[in-house]
């Protein structure tokens, strides 16, 4: 993703109508919408800096950039992950025919997330016969 952000903006910096540089400096445009775009913006601006100067950035300003880029997309996506959360939950949590499985440990797949989910599902094929014949294909 790094190099085609930057192949794109070494392409876009030639735009007469300063939009690429509004849109960088503000992360509003573009790619700085994409996924990541806004936490590699330190990284970013070093290489469009040194290749208006036609040097290359300090090889440990670059790591660091780019070390800061990950720390910053991982925070943001756990912190985007947790507002998911909350909202899937409280928008579903007044639905009684939703039931919610714990996936959390691949280890115990079975325990917490097969088995309880084949009961539910037996359940409610057991119900659906004996309530409601029509949809079991019994008249």
């Amino acid at each position: 993703m790094l190099c085609d952000i930057g192949a794109h903006e070494s392409e876009s910096s030639t735009d007469s109508s300063g939009a690429m540089e509004e849109g960088f400096a503000d992360g509003t445009r573009g790619l700085f919408q994409a996924i990541g775009g806004k936490e590699f913006k330190r990284y970013l601006r070093l290489r469009r800096d040194a290749a208006a100067l036609g040097t290359t950035a300090p090889e440990a300003e670059v790591q660091q950039a780019i070390a800061e880029g990950v720390q910053l997309l991982k925070q943001h996506t756990r912190r985007y992950a947790r507002r998911q959360i909350s909202y899937i939950s409280n928008r579903l949590r007044a639905r009684s025919d939703i039931w919610r499985l714990d996936t959390s440990e691949p280890s115990k797949w079975n325990e917490h997330v097969y088995d309880p989910a084949l009961r539910l599902v037996q359940s409610t094929s057991a119900w659906q016969a004996h309530s409601h014949p029509q949809l079991c294909g019994k008249h």
